[in-house]
């Protein structure tokens, strides 16, 4: 497919081509030679089952190290289908050779036991957020193999057709669907009272050096803590929830036009550093959508919900949150309790 030496070639001229060609050739099944200072490596074993491989080859027990820790195969993410046939899950494997990990969707029969992929594997793939349909027969979840940042796709149980249903201009970070009523919430980090075009449009000014008065200058004027949280600089973008209606006609998944329920608030949903869909919940009626919020109080104990305030630097209180499925229904929040109210 592509000369050894030219690999070499590209690999000194530039690191991430050689990486790339090095993903390419390792899922179709090639030998794989690596170059350091013009000299040839044997890559080894790249498959998806290396390491699998590698434990089967071992003839006596040794010791676990941090090596075996790092190499271990992960499952996560098990959701039943509707009708407790199936259970779809998420594995996730590390090449040793090529510093590189996948996470692709599986299925195992429960009646059987036996499990199958149902998205091809490649190195570089992140899969996660597994959702059924109400007849069983498909999966919605998130994917980053269509390389405009991690987006929603769908797939037959059969793992026959997995293809991409959005096309967002910005990564998505969450995802939950409700089976019985179609209704899809996911999250998408965006500036409070723009949308996601315009978040992207304003990324892209910046990386160019766009921004009048700016260039190439990245600089932020903070106003009130958190500044940075855990390993993240704040710098004005927040966690949104969107909320829109999911059709399957002969296989098809398409989704409605998506609202940002919480529009111009200055607030983080899922709540920063930790949380995820595990935090949101529909109504048994579809029509309503439940998540937590961080409540924020300024000196006279007035609590805005649009606005996360310095307090949250010390403050550990989440409020539940409501709103309605259809459009221009208003969110309300419950904020009689303070303490942490989370996963409604």
């Amino acid at each position: 497919l592509i000369d050894r030496e030219c690999v070499c070639e590209f690999n000194a001229m530039k690191k991430k081509v050689f990486v790339s060609v090095v993903v390419v050739l390792s899922v179709v099944g090639q030998t794989l030679a690596a170059c350091d200072g013009g000299i040839l490596l044997d890559l080894g074993n790249t498959g998806e089952n290396a390491n699998d491989d590698y434990y089967q080859s071992l003839d006596n027990p040794q010791p676990f190290t941090v090596r075996d820790l790092v190499r271990t195969d992960r499952l996560s993410g098990g959701v039943s289908s509707p009708d407790g046939k199936t259970v779809a899950f998420f594995r996730y494997v590390w090449s040793v050779n090529l510093n590189v990990s996948s996470t692709t969707l599986w299925t195992v029969d429960v009646s059987t036991g036996v499990a199958a992929r149902v998205t091809p594997f490649a190195w570089g793939i992140s899969e996660s957020n597994a959702q059924w349909t109400a007849d069983s027969s498909r999966l919605i979840f998130l994917s980053n193999r269509g390389g405009a940042g991690t987006q929603i796709w769908t797939v037959s149980s059969s793992g026959t057709d997995a293809t991409q249903v959005t096309d967002y201009p910005l990564s998505i970070q969450t995802l939950l669907l409700d089976a019985h009523s179609n209704n899809v919430a996911f999250s998408v980090s965006i500036f409070p009272g723009t949308t996601m075009e315009l978040t992207c449009d304003y990324l892209a000014a910046k990386e160019e050096g766009r921004i009048p008065g700016f260039g190439k200058l990245d600089a932020f004027l903070y106003k009130k803590t958190f500044i940075r949280h855990w390993d993240t600089w704040f710098q004005g973008r927040r966690n949104h929830i969107f909320l829109t209606k999911m059709s399957v006609s002969n296989g098809v998944v398409t989704f409605a036009e998506p609202r940002d329920i919480m529009n111009d608030w200055d607030v983080d949903a899922p709540t920063k550093p930790y949380g995820d869909m595990n935090e949101w919940s529909f109504s048994a009626d579809g029509k309503l959508f439940a998540f937590p919020r961080q409540m924020s109080c300024n000196e006279a104990g007035q609590c805005d919900p649009s606005v996360e305030l310095s307090d949250v630097t010390w403050r550990t209180d989440l409020a539940i949150c409501f709103a309605g499925t259809e459009k221009g229904g208003e969110v309300t929040c419950d904020t009689s309790n303070p303490a942490i109210d989370t996963e409604p």
